[in-house]
Parts: structure tokens; sequence; C-alpha cells
């Protein structure tokens, strides 16, 4: 059985021990050089600490983090974001992992209904263009969920992602 359950601070330390996982999974998709000496590993060592500092996430009102866990054991986690109401969304998703053991079983498709199930309105969420496996699961999956109903589009390069994206905007 599936769950999803709300993070606290008790959990901050498990979110850590999964972000070099996250790392690993999403350095499949960016082109980074890594040279005899090293160099080149800092990129993926920033990173870390950018995600290593999501720990006042779990403070704040308008971000929550989840653990979704397969009977019982760790299987992944999802950070969503309550959009300002100026914004054209009422939420995004910031982070979705599952842990490679359990990809391809179901396991992305059944944490993303429960969390929609939970969040209804207006979602968006982002995609490298480079990770085909990715673009694939989210176009069926929000297709499944929104009957097609839904767009994607290009985003250019912002100050704080030096990629552009694949943006995915739906309600549920």
């Amino acid at each position: 059985m599936l769950t999803l359950t709300k993070a606290t601070l008790e959990d901050w330390p498990i979110i850590q021990k999964m972000i070099p996982f996250f790392i690993y999974e999403l350095a499949r998709y960016w082109d980074w050089p890594f040279e005899e000496n090293g160099k080149g590993l800092e990129i993926a060592y920033e990173h870390s600490a950018v995600f290593a500092n999501m720990r006042r996430y779990i403070d704040e009102d308008h971000k929550t983090f989840y653990l979704i866990k397969n009977n019982q054991e760790l299987a992944g986690l999802a950070c969503i974001r309550k959009e300002p109401k100026e914004s054209q969304a009422d939420w995004y998703l910031g982070e979705f992992f599952i842990l490679s053991r359990f990809q391809g079983k179901g396991t992305a498709q059944e944490a993303i209904k429960q969390l929609w199930s939970m969040h209804k309105g207006q979602w968006h969420l982002n995609v490298l263009p480079i990770n085909t496996r990715g673009l694939r699961f989210w176009e069926k999956t929000i297709d499944l969920f929104t009957q097609g109903k839904f767009s994607k589009e290009l985003t250019p390069v912002v100050e704080y992602c030096s990629e552009p994206r694949i943006t995915f905007r739906f309600r549920v």
C-alpha cells in the first residue's frame, strides 16, 4: 500500500539522506563536465547544498514535503509549493523523486494521484527537455488525470535556472 505523509522537522534527516540519490538521478540530464582532477564535481556539490537548504521549507506554510512510502518502506519524496494568489496556478510541484527500485512499478503515478487528490486546483511543473523519460511520464500521467486538458510549453532560462524547461499547466 502506498502512502504519502506530510514531513515534519523530525523527518528532515531522512530527506537529507535521500538528497544524494535525487542529485544522482538529476545528473543523468545535466551536462556536468567531470575532469580528472575532480573539477566539475563542485557543480553536483553545489546542487546538493541547495537541496540541503530545503530544511527551511518544512517550516514554511506555503511549502510542503511529503514522504512517499510503499508498504511502510521509504520510496520517494515530493515537495509542493502553494502559489501566491496573483499567480496563474494554485500549486507548483518543485521536487518529485522515486527511488530507482520503485520506478517503473506504478509507484510514481499512484503517489501523484494521491497528491493531486489532496491538493485540487491549477498546477504547474517543469521538466528538463533532455529528460525524455520524465517528459513521457508527466505527459502520460497529466493526460490521464486531466483527460487531455493541459498545456505544455518551453519556458526560457531564468535567473535561478540555467537551462530551459518544459512547463506543464493543468487543473485537477
